[in-house]
């Protein structure tokens, strides 16, 4: 957090580039930093006015709930204009520092930005032409790996620059949001199914497993299967298909950072899943499946013994949240909001489950 004094630094500026630029550059971060604790200040001065109306609909899913907030009075125009200030002063900062590296290596550099894109190639191409990394070796790797000035490597500071870009020619604009909630019925039992055996409910547990190893084969015929994501998510209520998307998600990790996300900030899955693994170790029903001849036994212990459907979910976002800044930021949202148990036992495990979602420094 920044204080006014923080401001007036004792260090002499640097004469030298880069490092008049990134001395420029960290003046510029100290205001920024200024300006986001006065934004806050008049938010939560804002906020503490209740200036808002609040109500309950449905949504367009049978399943939905909407929670619409409707201002009573408009956001100050202070918070608009601070938020502006404090975005530029970011952006800026990196301008400077690019400018610093530039003028280090020519005393002709001009009047630059710093490279930023919607994907990696995109900055590649600039800092190609740049010629930077022949004079800087390793700046073209530390920009591409570190920064990561692109959309799809950091999603901040791409926002970050748009926001700039739109304050240059207009306010930015607060509003109120819209909150749309899902509501899943069943418990650590439900959510199990597809990996269950039973004559009472077999045949909805052998549907839920067919929806698991069909999704499963669209994937590995290169199939795009973020649509049948959507609408399982969309139409269905029951815990029972967030195990099987769960599944899936182990099936392919790399849907756990788009459509399959919003799985990752629910901290019941991640006890669930713990106990359906451990309980999967000793719940095929061998002496049922031998009866219908050895091809369907083959066929039956092969696919309860999976080697995706052995892995824990804990280990896998585990993972995910130390190579994902994305994934990382909304699954530590997510713990903000999680209920602390009750007993001793379960707040120990709970902090355990919660610390093995921290990312690693």
């Amino acid at each position: 957090m920044a204080d006014q004094s923080q401001t007036d630094v004792p260090i002499p500026m640097p004469e030298n580039e880069p490092d008049r630029s990134f001395y420029q550059a960290w003046l510029k971060v100290l205001w920024a930093e200024l300006h986001i604790v006065n934004l806050q200040t008049r938010c939560q001065t804002f906020v503490a006015q209740h200036p808002y109306t609040v109500a309950f609909n449905h949504g367009d899913g049978p399943h939905d709930m909407l929670i619409d907030f409707k201002a009573t009075n408009p956001v100050p125009v202070e918070v608009l204009l601070l938020a502006g200030d404090a975005v530029h002063n970011l952006r800026s900062a990196l301008d400077y520092c690019w400018m610093g590296l530039l003028r280090s290596i020519s005393t002709e550099a001009g009047r630059q930005t710093h490279p930023m894109g919607l994907r990696r190639e995109d900055v590649e191409r600039v800092l190609k032409k740049a010629s930077m990394e022949s004079a800087i070796q390793g700046a073209d790797s530390f920009i591409l790996d570190q920064i990561k000035p692109f959309k799809e490597g950091n999603p901040f500071i791409w926002l970050t620059s748009q926001l700039d870009n739109r304050d240059k020619h207009n306010l930015l604009i607060a509003s109120l949001r819209r909150l749309r909630l899902r509501m899943y019925r069943g418990g650590e039992g439900v959510f199990a199914w597809s990996q269950a055996n039973g004559t009472l409910n077999g045949q909805l547990y052998s549907a839920l497993a067919a929806l698991e190893k069909w999704l499963c084969m669209l994937i590995d015929a290169g199939a795009d299967v973020n649509t049948q994501i959507q609408t399982t998510l969309r139409d269905c209520d029951s815990v029972a298909t967030l195990g099987v998307l769960v599944n899936l998600g182990k099936y392919q990790p790399k849907l756990l950072e788009e459509p399959l996300q919003p799985l990752l900030t629910a901290e019941q899955l991640y006890r669930w899943d713990k106990t359906r693994v451990v309980g999967a170790q000793h719940g095929f029903d061998g002496i049922t499946w031998v009866r219908s001849g050895a091809i369907a036994f083959e066929m039956a212990r092969d696919w309860h013994a999976a080697p995706y459907r052995k892995a824990q979910f804990l280990d896998l976002v585990s993972d995910l949240v130390n190579r994902n800044e994305t994934v990382a930021k909304t699954v530590e949202a997510a713990i903000q909001t999680w209920a602390l148990p009750n007993s001793e036992k379960e707040q120990i495990e709970f902090r355990v489950r919660t610390a093995q979602l921290q990312p690693r420094n």
